[in-house]
């Protein structure tokens, strides 16, 4: 029941508009990114693993997650917890870095059609993700948590990225 209640302190405390400002952030990341994945038609002219999602769902499934990224640094810089600026000013550098980062992953792999490059940016974005997580936690348990929805999508990218590597 005490998670329960700290889970509604935190929404109550969170800044709407710092989640609406990080959010459209990221969302920009993300439509900038997807303005240089020029060769979305290599998605059908490769061998694709099995559970490769068709490229309308892909799109919008990356949108929705770079938005959660997004809302998730809008909670940890107006979470609850008591915290010094410093570890915000940090979570909110994990943050840039990992969208940056993520960013790169579709450009690369259908604008360049460079899949080990792309399998290396899956693996910098997880990684970057597990440090985002830790450091969302300590501001916001919300955003933390909702960190692991991007880093299951992470996975699924470096996935499919390290699939489409082996089948071509």
């Amino acid at each position: 029941m005490s998670f329960v209640n700290d889970l509604k302190r935190e929404f109550k405390c969170a800044d709407a508009c710092k989640i609406a400002f990080f959010a459209a952030i990221s969302v920009i990341f993300c439509l900038i990114s997807h303005m240089f994945c020029s060769g979305m038609e290599l998605y059908f002219c490769i061998l694709l693993p099995v559970f490769a999602v068709p490229v309308q769902i892909f799109g919008a499934v990356r949108l929705i997650m770079f938005t959660l990224a997004g809302a998730s640094a809008g909670m940890a810089v107006g979470g609850y917890r008591f915290c010094s600026k410093r570890s915000k000013r940090t979570s909110l550098i994990f943050y840039f870095l990992l969208i940056s980062v993520s960013a790169l992953w579709a450009p690369v792999v259908f604008g360049l059609a460079s899949f080990i490059i792309g399998l290396l940016i899956s693996v910098i974005s997880l990684v970057i993700c597990y440090f985002v997580m830790r450091s969302f936690l300590q501001t916001s348990l919300i955003a933390g948590y909702s960190i692991i929805l991007f880093a299951l999508w992470n996975i699924y990218c470096f996935l499919l990225n390290f699939c489409i590597i082996l089948l071509n």
